[in-house]
C-alpha cells in the first residue's frame, strides 16, 4: 500500500521502505512523516530487519528543528529492527550537508548519503535488502 500526500511518498518493499520527500517541511511535517513511518514498520517489518531509502533529491530541505527530530528518532520505537538507510541527496552540496546532520553510527544500524538513487540501492542490495514487491495483504505481523 503506498501512502502518499503533498510532502511525501512511502512505498513499502518487502524488506525496504522507499521515502520520497518533496517541498520544504516544518515539524509539523516531519512528525506526520514519523508517524506514518511508523505504521508501515508496524505493518510490514515488524520483529524482523528492515531497511529505509530516502530519496530526497526533490526535497526543498527543511527548518532546523527538523534535525533535532532527525537525532531523536535513534531511540524510538521507530526504529526496531531498523538496520539501514540510504539517503540519496542527489549532487547539491548544501542538501548532503543538512541530511549529513541526520546520520550516524549506530551498533546494529548504518547510514549513508549518496548522489545517485542506483548506487543507493545497491548499496542496500550489498547488505542483503533487494527491494521487492510486497504481497497485497502482509501476514508476517509477528
Amino acid at each position: 500500500m503506498i501512502m502518499k500526500n503533498e510532502f511525501y511518498t512511502l512505498t513499502p518493499f518487502n524488506d525496504t521502505l522507499l521515502i520520497a520527500p518533496v517541498l520544504a517541511w516544518d515539524h509539523r511535517i516531519a512528525s506526520l512523516l514519523f508517524k506514518d513511518v511508523n505504521d508501515m514498520r508496524s505493518r510490514y517489518y515488524r520483529n524482523r530487519h528492515w531497511a529505509i531509502l530516502t530519496d530526497c533529491r526533490n526535497w526543498e530541505l527543511g527548518t532546523p528543528e527538523i534535525e533535532k527530530m532527525l537525532l531523536q528518532v535513534s531511540v524510538s520505537d521507530l526504529t526496531a529492527g531498523l538496520t539501514h538507510h540510504a539517503v540519496v541527496a542527489g549532487p547539491s552540496e548544501i542538501k548532503k550537508w543538512q541530511l549529513s546532520k541526520g546520520i550516524r553510527e549506530e551498533k546494529h544500524f548504518e547510514s549513508r548519503i549518496f548522489e545517485t538513487l542506483a548506487d543507493g540501492k545497491s548499496w542496500l542490495a550489498s547488505a542483503g535488502y533487494h527491494m521487492r514487491p510486497v504481497q497485497a495483504a502482509s501476514s508476517e505481523a509477528g
